[in-house]
């Protein structure tokens, strides 16, 4: 029996197509902006290929 290696060096990389995330993207950039917020702490985590990476980027 063979075990495939999970390892994919294409993570992160920006697919042909996104989802339109400007309003998502554009209201955590404000919360984390602000200087009174308790979003100055920022986790963003989901399960594998979900596109956390390429969110953040």
């Amino acid at each position: 029996m063979t075990i495939k290696n999970p390892f994919n060096p294409s993570f992160g990389i920006q697919p042909t197509v996104l989802l339109n995330r400007k309003e998502l993207i554009t209201k955590l950039v404000n919360d984390i902006k602000e200087l009174d917020t308790p979003y100055r702490t920022t986790l963003i985590y989901g399960t594998r290929g979900i596109g956390k990476i390429v969110f953040m980027n």
